[in-house]
């Protein structure tokens, strides 16, 4: 497991920070959960990284997340696990990568 602090977090190299699912879990019953997600938002924004919430499994989940500025989610909302060749399938051809498919 790998441990951080803010201060090593402008030194790795890295661009995207992932919420994990047990905070996304609990961010609706408990307000403490949610303002830890919250802060977690807000420390991506403050270090220029993308952040991601991992499990968002319904519509009341990706609403608390867009109200703290949580601009991107994964999870069951969106689609089960798919296979490679059904991602890409559901990647538009115009988008920047889908030529690397």
């Amino acid at each position: 497991m790998l441990h951080s602090s803010g201060v090593d977090l402008q030194h790795m190299p890295i661009d995207v920070l992932k919420i994990d699912k047990s905070f996304i879990d609990d961010m609706l019953s408990s307000t403490q959960q949610r303002a830890v997600v919250k802060a977690i938002v807000q420390l991506a924004q403050t270090f220029n990284l993308s952040v991601v919430a991992e499990g968002v499994e319904d519509q009341e989940q990706r609403e608390a997340l867009h109200q703290i500025d949580c601009p991107y989610g994964q999870g069951y909302l969106f689609a089960r696990p798919l296979s490679e060749p059904d991602a890409f399938a559901l990647i538009p051809k115009t988008a920047p990568f889908a030529a690397m498919a």
